[in-house]
């Protein structure tokens, strides 16, 4: 500014310095002004620089360190925001001086708005706060109270905190300004400190300032313990979490989704059509805080980790929100597809759960009755907060996220099943080759995988072989399925050679002495410990009265009488129909392979002989015949419907002189015992048995006598065969046993030629001569033959 005059008033020079720190102090500048004179006398104003003495100035303050980071990056989780600062300056407080601090932007937070935040400082030199906190600003005003050092704050690097809440949504760390109301010019835009925090895979940049971690599994497994058809399932859902869970800051639950079995067409008959889960009020039991243990030589391991530390209390889970019942989950139906039912188990977290923490839950249902592919479970986990729309979702609505189902376990106990032991899954196995469901591409570990029903155990024997006998049938059944109290029908076929009358026939107890036999009758509602047989069809029916539970070996027994005609042992099978819903395909039994104890094999009887004599070779002489040692492979005896005879045949034109012959027989240490025999007109004598005749176990000494022919001729070899009276009319007088020889050839009748000695008295002419003729006869004379 020149002044051009050569006088200056005093009030000029205020005027013109007054107009000039207008200006200046509009742009928050004070300055001082000299006043020259220059050589050509005009007075120059100029400022010159400031220095701490000059009247009012005041120095021009700023922040230079503004740091904020957090402690936690998880939703729901009690925060602690930490921020250091420092001014270039002091800044004092006095009643007429009232700085504050305002940090803007922290949203993301759940905390409710409050006029008294507790901040805590780390040093005693200030005071700071209570501070004001607006949740929907993010913004928290500080005041700074009085000090200790001459109620100043400045010059040095102060540090406080404060606690916040996460909400509940995943997010970046917001952007965060910092300043001093009125005390430190301008808004300062806060660093956000970088670093890990100490929680479950922390990364760098999780200590930002309510960046907040989006939820995710770590591991979600499903399992099961068996695959049987109809039988009691526990299912295990182990899932792991990166995020912990707060039920007390926010509303966390799970929900685990069962599909409709994939190959149940049936009509619905529970909330999961042919599935019903083990229930009580409606809620469903978990069981968190045991697992399946291992024993000395049998074990099956849920998926996921099973130690001490990574057990649940069942407190950790309820079936309502707060007020629910611990240890429970609450059902509820779910339809994720068309026409696809599903259910629905929704667990509320009951108690804190740390992140990466094995969150092992079980519950039991009942497999379909029938054979089914596995649908892998789905799963749906929420977490709330009071906010509106603060939530994170995974799986949202409970049918996208697919549980990994367990393939590679093998379970225990799995042995009544086609391949006698579990299966894990076999992306090679494409074509179920038994047809019973478990050699398909899936594990038996996996959640719902069913076999079709199946009888792993059918084995059958009997008490005798012999023909005509009173046979016990003994069988031993094991069902991979339960077998349901009047809803299960149990066919046994193919007993072709046993008979009895057609209708109810009695059941015994098999040898484990349980009396199982009472678990059945003759037909629905019918007398317990009978079956149903058809004589026509040679059929069993067995009708079930008490359930039988999956793999329960049932011992039964029951009486036939074998038929009269040798066989082998029969091809005999089992069926059985559950429901009507489903019935299994015909399996053969596997046969007792001890001698003579399959099934249904009827022996032939064949004889055998020491020796056969006979007492006379003399024409027309008496024939003592005698088989000693007589044997057989069989007793022969009477029944009502068995008629045996014994044929001694190929006897040698013997002269009978009755009908009926008298012959006697002792076995061994019996009594000798007397009857007849009848002659058959041609060459066989006929043994009418009245008695067991015990020739499997002992040896008989048989003797009869007959006359021989007068002719001459060659012996012949006796043989014996049995014949028996079965029940079919058309096998009257049936041969059902070969010809059997016995011995050396007997009934031989021989002699020489007669020998003639003639002699006379006198050779003289015309002398009286006595001719004497000499016969030599070289058998026996008998009045048996005419001379």
């Amino acid at each position: 500014i020149h002044l051009h005059t050569a006088e200056v008033s005093l009030a000029l020079i205020k005027e013109v310095i007054t107009n000039a720190m207008q200006s200046i102090t509009a742009n928050f500048h004070l300055a001082t002004i000299d006043v020259v004179v220059e050589h050509n006398s005009s007075y120059v104003l100029h400022e010159r620089n400031l220095i701490d003495s000059d009247p009012l100035y005041i120095r021009n303050n700023s922040v230079t360190v503004s740091n904020i980071w957090q402690k936690t990056f998880h939703p729901c989780a009690d925060n602690t925001i930490y921020v250091d600062f420092e001014t270039r300056f002091p800044i004092y407080t006095s009643p007429h001086c009232n700085p504050k601090i305002t940090i803007e932007g922290l949203v993301g937070s759940i905390t409710p708005s409050t006029a008294s935040l507790e901040i805590t400082r780390s040093a005693d030199e200030i005071n700071l706060g209570p501070g004001e906190w607006q949740q929907t600003l993010g913004k928290l005003v500080v005041p700074i109270m009085e000090g200790t050092q001459s109620n100043t704050i400045g010059n040095k690097v102060y540090s406080m905190q404060f606690g916040l809440r996460n909400q509940a949504h995943n997010q970046t760390s917001p952007a965060v300004e910092f300043r001093i109301d009125h005390y430190v010019p301008g808004i300062v835009q806060m660093n956000r400190i970088g670093g890990k925090t100490s929680d479950f895979e922390a990364t760098v940049g999780s200590t930002q300032p309510l960046e907040i971690v989006a939820m995710a599994y770590k591991l979600k497994t499903a399992g099961q313990t068996s695959p049987y058809p109809g039988c009691q399932n526990t299912i295990t859902v182990t899932l792991q979490y990166n995020i912990p869970f707060y039920p007390s800051n926010c509303q966390n639950y799970i929900k685990i989704v069962v599909p409709k079995p994939k190959n149940d067409s049936s009509a619905p008959t529970f909330a999961l059509p042919s599935v019903s889960f083990v229930t009580g009020m409606n809620s469903l039991s978990l069981i968190g805080k045991t697992h399946i243990y291992r024993t000395a030589n049998d074990s099956w391991f849920a998926p996921g980790q099973c130690d001490s530390q990574s057990k649940l209390a069942a407190a950790s889970f309820m079936d309502a929100y707060n007020t629910g019942t611990a240890g429970y989950g609450h059902l509820t139906n779910e339809t994720c597809t068309t026409n696809s039912d599903s259910l629905g188990i929704q667990m509320w977290v009951g108690e804190t759960i740390s992140a990466n923490t094995p969150i092992v839950l079980q519950f039991q249902a009942i497999n379909p009755m029938r054979q089914n592919d596995p649908h892998p479970l789905k799963i749906e986990t929420n977490v709330i907060s009071s906010l509106p729309n603060d939530k994170q979702v995974l799986g949202s609505g409970g049918c996208t996220d697919a549980i990994d189902s367990d393939k590679t376990s093998l379970l225990c106990c799995t042995s009544c099943s086609p391949e006698r032991h579990a299966v894990a899954a076999d992306a090679t196995r494409t074509t179920d080759v038994d047809g019973y469901g478990q050699n398909t591409i899936y594990g038996d570990a996996e959640p719902f995988k069913v076999h079709a029903p199946f009888f792993c155990t059918r084995y059958i024997g009997q008490s005798t072989q012999f023909p005509c006998a009173i046979n016990t049938i003994s069988i031993t059944i094991t069902a991979n399925s339960p077998m349901l109290a009047n809803r299960t029908v149990i066919t046994l076929t193919g007993f072709n050679g046993a008979h009895a009358p057609t209708g109810d026939i009695d059941l015994g107890g098999g040898d484990n002495m349980l009396g199982q036999h009472m678990q059945f009758s003759s037909s629905l509602g019918g007398s317990v410990g009978k079956g149903h047989w058809n004589n026509e069809l040679k059929q069993l029916y067995l009708y079930v009265t008490t359930t039988v539970d999956c793999g329960t070996d049932v011992q039964l027994k029951f009486n036939v009488t074998n038929d009269a005609k040798a066989q082998s042992y029969q091809m005999i099978s089992i069926t059985a129909s559950f429901s009507n819903e489903h019935r299994t395909t015909p399996l053969g039994f596997t046969h007792d392979q001890a001698p003579g104890k399959q099934a249904m094999l009827i022996y032939e009887t064949k004889f055998t002989a020491i020796a056969v004599t006979s007492s006379s070779s003399e024409p027309c002489d008496n024939n003592v015949i005698k088989i000693e040692g007589l044997e057989a492979n069989t007793p022969i005896f009477q029944t009502e419907t068995c008629k045996p005879t014994i044929h001694i045949c190929n006897l040698n034109n013997p002269v009978i002189s009755a009908a009926k012959i008298p012959f006697s027989y002792t076995f061994t240490d019996d009594i000798m015992m007397n009857d007849t025999l009848t002659w058959d007109g041609c060459s066989c004598l006929i043994w009418n048995v009245t008695e067991r005749l015990p020739f499997d176990i002992k040896r008989a000494n048989v003797e009869f006598e007959v006359r021989n022919p007068a002719m001459k001729q060659t012996p012949q070899v006796i043989n014996l065969r049995a014949q028996h009276f079965g029940y079919n009319p058309s096998d009257i007088g049936g041969m059902y046993s070969t010809m059997n020889l016995l011995g050396s050839p007997v009934m031989a009748v021989q002699y020489e030629s007669l020998q003639f000695e003639v002699n006379q008295t006198s050779y003289y002419p015309c002398d009286q001569n006595t001719i004497t003729i000499l016969v030599k006869v070289p058998v026996k004379m008998v009045s048996g033959c005419e001379w």
